[in-house]
Parts: structure tokens; sequence; C-alpha cells
């Protein structure tokens, strides 16, 4: 990852610990936008297969959400994929959203290779 993309994560998790109360969308289930996309990013890829994937098991996590304009937010989500057979690939999605759509952006898309430490079991 590149430094500025470190960056920009971290400003928009601390902008997230800072805000108010703002309603802010839900992109977070299983079959909005982010894990949409990404599972098309990671399928044309030919990262997973979809007849190998364990769709069920599949997170998806809201890390931040910051506010960019009148009912337009930036949010970063965490999504982890599961193989029937047990591997396992875990993304973090940026994009624009609003209140009414959480396509309002492209995702860009990064694949974690390597988590260091976690704050939960999942």
């Amino acid at each position: 990852m590149k430094p500025t993309i470190l960056s920009t994560l971290f400003y928009i998790t601390i902008s997230l610990l800072l805000s108010g109360c703002t309603k802010h969308p839900h992109c977070s289930d299983t079959d909005a936008w982010p894990t949409g996309m990404a599972y098309t990013h990671l399928k044309n890829a030919h990262i997973i297969e979809p007849e190998n994937l364990d769709w069920e098991r599949t997170i998806t996590t809201r890390i931040a959400s910051q506010k960019i304009g009148n009912d337009l937010y930036i949010q970063v989500h965490m999504i982890k994929f599961f193989t029937k057979d047990g591997e396992s690939f875990t993304t973090i999605a940026v994009n624009e959203a609003s209140n009414i759509e959480c396509s309002m952006s492209n995702i860009d898309l990064y694949i974690i290779s390597k988590i260091l430490g976690s704050y939960s079991n999942k």
C-alpha cells in the first residue's frame, strides 16, 4: 500500500470518530454496492471463482464514513470473502455514497495480504 492510501484511511477513520451523530448511509449489507463490486473485481481478476465462493459467510463492515458534501459521503468498508475450501480474502473498498444511493462513485478496492492484528475473532 502507498503511504497516501494509509494516510487517507487514517484521516477518514479519525474524522468518523470525531464526527457527530449525522445519519450516514448504510451500505454494509452483503447485497449492497461495495460488496457486490468487490466481488466483481475479485472474480474478474480470477482471484475467486463464483462456484467456490461461500457467499453466506461473507462479512462486510463499514469502518469509516465521512461527509464530503450535501448528502454525499466517502465510505470505507472491510469485506471478507470465504471459499468453500476455507480460504479467505480480505479487501478494503472505498467509494462515495448518499442516503439514497450507495453507488455514487466507482470503488477503489485493495486486497489485504496480511493482517498483523485484529480487533475481533471474525
